[in-house]
């Protein structure tokens, strides 16, 4: 009998991250390898769909004294952007759910769209932003389309009467090693765990395909957690224990 591979989770981080932005069709590629992993030690899977509407950005421009730089859209709306609206990505985007913003996240030397707005907005890099505190002149735009697409969630184990329920997202905004490989596979870890020990039937598992961007308003955000509290109301009313497994190794 062929022994089943056992699952490594620095080797399941490598193999999301390597998909990149985990949206669409590359979500789906998430979800079948998720969907693998648990088809080689024996566990069914249970796959839901739903529809969403998600921001596709088509171009996102900056031109600062007449030289271009990268940049990427952070988006719902396409239209130009004031380049003197310039604010941090760490703050919570509640504070600028409306209004044209160029995002800076002083922590990443790259551009990280890690804010949304529902209002024409990019995301730059700190050394972008120095350039464009101190430019003769420079203009700032985007152009982006509302989509439609399918996306997924997945459920494993107790889908009767969990007494806990677990919830990681294996969707992301770019490799997303952080938010949320490191999530998933730790789910998926802790699943496998509880197999092992013949606990799988006293927890449920969900793996959520949309959980970075959407258009619901203003919490664009958990569009596919609120799905499943939709269609399992009562799961979660019944369950002792709700956890969500997020951004795993990020901090002290």
């Amino acid at each position: 009998m062929k022994k089943t591979k056992e699952f490594k989770s620095i080797e399941g981080i490598q193999m999301l991250t390597r998909l990149g932005t985990r949206q669409g069709v590359v979500a789906e590629r998430a979800r079948d390898y998720i969907c693998d992993v648990f088809d080689r030690h024996g566990v069914s899977v249970l796959i839901e769909k739903f529809e969403v509407d998600i921001p596709t950005a088509q171009k996102a421009r900056l031109v600062i004294n007449g030289k271009k730089e990268l940049c990427i859209g952070c988006g719902m709306i396409s239209g130009d952007v004031p380049v003197t609206n310039i604010a941090s990505s760490l703050m919570s985007s509640r504070f600028l759910i409306d209004t044209p913003v160029i995002y800076v996240n002083p922590k990443c030397a790259l551009p990280s769209p890690t804010n949304f707005s529902f209002a024409p907005a990019i995301a730059i890099s700190p050394k972008t932003a120095k350039k464009l505190l101190t430019a003769k002149n420079a203009q700032a735009s985007l152009q982006v389309t509302k989509q439609k697409t399918s996306a997924n969630f997945l459920l494993v184990g107790n889908r009767i009467d969990p007494k806990v329920i677990i919830f990681s997202h294996y969707d992301s905004l770019g490799p997303g090693a952080i938010d949320n490989a490191s999530g998933t596979v730790v789910a998926i870890a802790t699943a496998l765990r509880c197999l092992k020990e013949g606990i799988l039937d006293e927890a449920l598992f969900v793996f959520d395909g949309n959980e970075e961007i959407s258009y619901d308003y203003p919490t664009y955000w958990g569009h596919g957690y609120r799905v499943f509290e939709e269609r399992y109301q009562k799961l979660l009313e019944g369950a002792q224990k709700v956890i969500v497994v997020d951004c795993v190794g990020n901090g002290k």
